[in-house]
């Protein structure tokens, strides 16, 4: 599936305890509560799979990520953003310390969602905020992927090779918008994508198009739709009339 089906309404929090403890990390905007909306799409999203062998020694939040195809994907994607990082040549040794206690914090932080059906909304934001995180403030995490940890299913039937799981983060210029769009996607099924602009975010959804890329999400102020095709995008706020947008990786971080 390609990126893009937006999650009716997935504005979801996240706790302050990523890397930007260690210094490194831009500051992220709040998010609001979830509103039913939101639990309803989320749940949707991801439906509980059968618990495999490879789940049955896990418990807590570790079981509940180990059933689900599309948080288990985040959470090897998580993993390896996070080694590229510690292991990338702009981490001094004098970094590693600091970059692990972010690391544990994010855990700890997360773990805090709980367990089950009840706490998928909240572990999607918590590691879709976490791969934004890393891929927006360390220019390590954005190295090519292992086509091993890439691998989804994607692009098998037609000689492609598979989709990385996550990438951006892109500026995304929009016409009457004085601050650029931070976008970050990541690739599950529906594929989701994180938009961050003045102090606003908002996690979104893929939905079906007939052309490009289109991704709806429901904010506390109403509906927002972000349609890609290539580089250029459309940006719809609540009762605002679409805008044109062009889109481009961003420069990486030191």
């Amino acid at each position: 599936m390609r990126r893009g089906m937006v999650l009716a309404g997935l504005v979801l929090g996240l706790a302050g305890c990523s890397d930007r403890q260690v210094g490194k990390d831009a500051a992220q905007p709040a998010e609001s509560a979830l509103s039913n909306d939101v639990a309803a799409a989320s749940n949707a999203l991801l439906a509980s799979a059968p618990v495999d062998s490879a789940c049955a020694s896990q418990i807590g939040v570790a079981a509940t990520v180990c059933a689900d195809p599309a948080l288990a994907r985040m959470d090897k994607e998580v993993a390896r953003l996070f080694g590229l990082v510690r292991s990338g040549p702009s981490v001094t040794p004098d970094m590693v310390p600091a970059l692990d206690q972010a690391q544990r914090n994010w855990t700890l932080e997360r773990d805090r969602c709980g367990t089950g059906d009840v706490a998928k909304n909240c572990l999607v934001a918590s590691y879709v905020g976490r791969i934004d995180d890393l891929r927006s403030n360390y220019a390590d995490a954005r190295a090519a992927p292992d086509p091993a940890a890439a691998d989804d299913g994607t692009g098998e039937a037609d000689g492609t090779p598979p989709r990385p799981a996550s990438s951006g983060p892109f500026t995304v210029k929009c016409k009457g918008m004085t601050e650029p769009i931070h976008a970050v996607f990541v690739n599950v099924d529906p594929d989701l994508v994180r938009l961050r602009w003045d102090q606003d975010a908002l996690i979104m959804t893929q939905e079906p198009a007939a052309s490009g890329v289109r991704y709806t999400g429901k904010g506390s102020a109403g509906d927002y739709v972000f349609w890609t095709k290539g580089s250029s995008a459309q940006f719809t706020r609540p009762r605002e009339k679409a805008v044109s947008c062009t889109m481009e990786p961003e420069t990486p971080a030191s």
